[in-house]
């Protein structure tokens, strides 16, 4: 994804790429989930007021909106 994009233009090749999601199996699938994942997550992250935060009750990291203490 090219870091230059506006959040909305990397959002839409976001959409683009899930929909090649039927291409992959098993462990491919895996991969390229988690791929989506954290690009996804990158993408929030470039929103202002997003950060980073550790959930101790799930024992996972999340993006947090620092406004409206929504979780992602």
């Amino acid at each position: 994804m090219n870091q230059e994009w506006t959040t909305l233009e990397k959002f839409r090749y976001l959409d683009e790429c899930y929909k090649d999601v039927c291409k992959y199996e098993g462990d491919e699938l895996r991969e390229f989930l988690m791929k989506m994942a954290a690009e996804y997550g990158k993408a929030l992250l470039s929103l202002p007021h997003m950060k980073l935060e550790w959930n101790e009750e799930n024992s996972s990291l999340m993006v947090v909106s620092s406004d409206l203490k929504c979780y992602w």
